[in-house]
């Protein structure tokens, strides 16, 4: 949603976010470890009571540990780091159901891929219920509501109000999300691609109107991109432009995809698959740092930043990995850099806040690259910061486009 004054927008996108209206991408479906099962009903049980962390994959990643230790400080709770697969036991105890009264879309986010899916119009007639809640506890004004701001995953028409293909986060194609986001909460609904959508959000934000063309990746679970000309995000003939995750890098035997296909880059690139492929091969020979790693901290609770870490420490089975990752997603952009000359590159995501992995992207990307091509790659300024304000800002770019909301 947002609003005719400034003053209430960041309330507004906080319950949006709070809310699951920005999709994010499913990770390989795989059940749930009874850890992850703890974490994700934390996750659930602190989204319910406001202090959301803005996923539900079952990992004790940066965003949980922060709302965690919100939701402590307010409460005069002792936080306890590294505890937050026991903390639902703690804290809320004796909580059951607790996939009856919050909102779990078929694939939100990494654990989502693992999570029964259900029926499209069920979760969003949830989600438009548990919207219309947070704005009757937390908005008194309803009449300064400007719309519903929708970024979700995958393919959306040319007007923005169907879904073509959400590569799982709903669970059937051609879906008419904005309407139904309309009649369900009696607002209008502005929707986009959730990369472009934080793309709109970056540019906002930044105001690098001197930049006449950027190109914006994201390498958070997935990798996705977005790319600007003069100052406006380009769409491309079929509303596709800069699927660069979904770029096939393997002609035959690659692994499948969420888009459908198999052997595209995300399936080689993105941090979810260099997590999948460390831990396909986990051994003492081959991975010996992760190894001792798992020992300590449980195969299931590796995270891509542990496989960094021991790549970093000298792993040569993790180095591997990680190498031919940074490889096929450097090769897709100086792709990219040649065909369309942007002026600037942003990385978007929590693998970019890793200099190990960032320096050597960094590296790879500049060899091969003639001198002639001055293009500024740099991590956003607003790394990680931006899911919570891109669906909204979607609805106050669209009112100011306009001059007002239909």
């Amino acid at each position: 949603m947002a609003f005719r004054s400034a003053k209430n927008l960041l309330a507004c996108v906080a319950a949006l976010s709070g809310c699951g209206v920005l999709f994010g991408a499913p990770q390989p479906c795989m059940p749930l470890s009874p850890r992850e099962q703890r974490v994700l009903a934390l996750q659930i049980s602190l989204d319910r009571r406001g202090f959301s962390c803005n996923t539900l994959d079952g990992q004790c990643g940066r965003k949980t540990q922060v709302a965690l230790a919100t939701y402590c400080a307010v409460n005069g709770l002792a936080y306890v780091p590294g505890a937050e697969a026991t903390a639902h036991a703690r804290f809320f105890a004796g909580e059951t159901n607790l996939f009856e009264t919050v909102v779990v879309t078929a694939a939100d986010h990494a654990a989502c891929g693992r999570i029964p899916a259900a029926p499209a119009e069920a979760t969003v007639k949830m989600l438009c219920e548990r919207l219309i809640a947070l704005t009757e506890e937390h908005i008194r004004e309803k009449e300064r509501i400007l719309g519903v701001g929708i970024a979700i995953r995958g393919i959306t028409s040319f007007d923005g109000r169907v879904v073509l293909n959400s590569f799982g986060a709903l669970s059937c194609s051609d879906y008419p999300l904005a309407q139904r986001v309309e009649e369900y909460t009696g607002y209008s609904a502005v929707m986009s691609n959730n990369v472009r959508a934080l793309f709109a959000a970056q540019m906002f934000l930044s105001k690098e109107r001197e930049l006449h063309s950027q190109f914006f990746l994201r390498c958070e679970y997935g990798i996705g991109a977005s790319l600007s000309i003069n100052d406006r995000i380009w769409l491309g003939g079929t509303n596709q432009c800069s699927e660069i995750g979904h770029i096939p890098v393997i002609r035959r035997g690659g692994k499948p995809c969420s888009c459908g296909k198999s052997g595209c880059l995300e399936t080689i690139a993105s941090p979810a698959a260099i997590r999948e492929d460390a831990i396909c091969i986990l051994s003492p020979d081959k991975t010996p740092v992760l190894w001792k790693t798992s020992l300590v901290r449980g195969r299931d609770a590796l995270t891509v930043e542990d496989v960094l870490e021991a790549a970093s420490c000298g792993d040569s089975g993790a180095a591997e990995i990680v190498d031919r990752a940074v490889s096929a997603l450097s090769a897709a952009l100086k792709s990219v850099i040649y065909i369309i000359d942007p002026a600037k590159i942003v990385l978007y995501g929590r693998m970019f806040e890793n200099d190990f992995y960032l320096t050597r992207l960094l590296a790879e990307l500049q060899e091969g690259v003639d001198a002639g091509h001055h293009i500024t790659t740099e991590k956003s300024a607003y790394n990680q910061l931006l899911e919570d304000r891109a669906a909204g800002l979607l609805v106050i770019e669209a009112f100011i486009d306009n001059g007002g909301m239909q």
